[in-house]
């Protein structure tokens, strides 16, 4: 038997034992790259995108009514729940920013996870 080199679809180079002149050439399982596991980063994804959710729903402009005094009873006392008590317009702006970049943040990982999708159903 003799042994013949062949290069892989990914440019690796493999030897496998040919018993005939015409056979082709071809890799073993063993002589395989391993694929690297792409499910981690979509999990991670996935995570960061429910948090995301969660916390743009949580400081939405329909929950500040329920969320604000929340927020100044937690803080009574405190020289900052005097500024939010004067400057209740800053605390409901300030809010519904860190809800619109929240829901942007899902809307980007939500489009990337469909882009990896469709990548790799190709």
């Amino acid at each position: 038997m003799s042994e013949q080199s062949c290069t892989t679809k990914d440019g690796l180079s493999a030897c496998t034992p040919a018993a005939l002149s015409d056979q082709a050439c071809g890799c073993s399982s063993a002589n395989q790259a391993k694929q690297p596991d792409k499910t981690e980063p979509q999990k991670s994804n996935s995570v960061v995108s429910a948090v995301l959710l969660g916390v743009a729903c949580l400081t939405s402009p329909c929950c500040v009514p329920l969320i604000a005094p929340i927020i100044l009873g937690l803080l009574a006392g405190t020289q900052v729940a005097l500024w939010f008590a004067n400057n209740m317009g800053w605390m409901y702006a300030g809010l519904t920013l860190v809800s619109m970049v929240s829901f942007l943040l899902v809307w980007r990982y939500a489009f990337q996870k469909l882009s990896l999708a469709a990548r790799d159903s190709r």
